[in-house]
């Protein structure tokens, strides 16, 4: 190991993709002491980047042992790459999910918590996604593990902060059964959950669009309207447009929505320049949209008017032909 990441040390940066593999490769090899003697040898050398990503992404037990006791003592400056790195390893291991799981609920420290958790939540959705029968466990609420893993995300939730925090997450393992967990959280009365309102919108937009139901439909249209108890910013009603243009295959009923609320000369001009940017974007790759969106605007009253081309909106609309 130690051989290797002087070979490697000395090639550095030049052949970093190079280095990386045999760096890996090493580990798989390497005792305990072997990797905590390399880290403390190598601990303040240009090439301890990339070995704290090797161990991370080396994914066996003795790799993860040693990287969390010396990052979290002796060279905790590695600490938040090394579990970056462990959430992109290929090498799935129940036995590390666990022990992060119980490293998470124990350490006092909120910012290493939340790196913890994304690490876990990164680990479930490829374990989720390695077989067909645990994808569907997964998808349908029927792992026990990965349930009490999100379970215990939200329980521990009482503000805002740790909300955002929990969605933040919760965008590395989108599952279904976390959906009425983001839906509350839109067009609310508290202004607090409408801190939490544009995390769970990019939340949802994860989802593809045969999932929403018209009770969270409506809520979307209010948010793109601005009609909720609370003042919608641009950037949720953005938000709130992208989901609902993912719906529209599935329910067609929502371009009349959005069609029945143009006005000849728009008010929110940011908004509706982005609507059309949206629209002529989505027709331009999807075929069955640009069809769908063809015949709505065939409709005599739904037929565009050209104060659009003159709105005054810093989204990019210079190439739009009327969407």
């Amino acid at each position: 190991l130690k051989s290797v990441l002087k070979e490697s040390n000395s090639e550095f940066p030049d052949k970093k993709g190079d280095g990386l593999a045999a760096i890996v490769n090493s580990i798989l090899f390497a005792t305990d002491q072997d990797l905590l003697d390399a880290i403390r040898e190598f601990r303040n050398t240009p090439i301890m980047s990339v070995f704290v990503d090797a161990i991370g992404l080396a994914g066996t037990m003795t790799a993860y042992t040693v990287g969390k006791n010396a990052f979290t003592t002796e060279a905790p400056e590695f600490l938040e790459r090394f579990l970056q790195a462990l959430s992109q390893t290929t090498k799935i291991d129940i036995a590390i999910i666990n022990d992060l799981k119980i490293w998470m609920k124990n350490t006092n420290d909120k910012y290493y918590a939340k790196h913890i958790a994304f690490t876990i939540a990164n680990l479930y959705r490829r374990y989720c996604q390695s077989t067909k029968s645990r994808k569907y466990a997964c998808k349908n609420g029927k792992n026990d593990d990965v349930n009490e893993f999100t379970k215990s995300i939200i329980a521990q939730c009482k503000d805002s902060d740790c909300q955002i925090n929990a969605l933040q997450i919760f965008e590395n393992l989108p599952l279904l059964n976390l959906l009425p967990y983001a839906i509350q959280f839109l067009c609310v009365t508290n202004n607090s959950e409408n801190l939490v309102q544009q995390e769970a919108l990019r939340f949802l937009q994860l989802f593809d669009g045969k999932y929403f139901h018209w009770k969270t439909i409506n809520k979307l249209f209010r948010i793109f309207y601005n009609a909720c108890p609370l003042r919608q910013t641009i950037t949720d009603q953005t938000l709130a447009i992208e989901i609902l243009l993912n719906i529209v295959p599935n329910t067609e009923l929502i371009g009349t929505y959005f069609l029945r609320s143009e006005e000849l000369f728009p008010v929110e001009q940011e908004k509706w320049a982005y609507f059309y940017s949206s629209i002529a974007r989505k027709r331009q790759t999807s075929p069955n949209f640009n069809s769908y969106w063809a015949k709505m605007r065939s409709f005599r009253v739904f037929q565009p008017n050209y104060a659009h081309r003159s709105l005054k909106a810093t989204s990019d609309v210079s190439a739009i032909n009327i969407a």
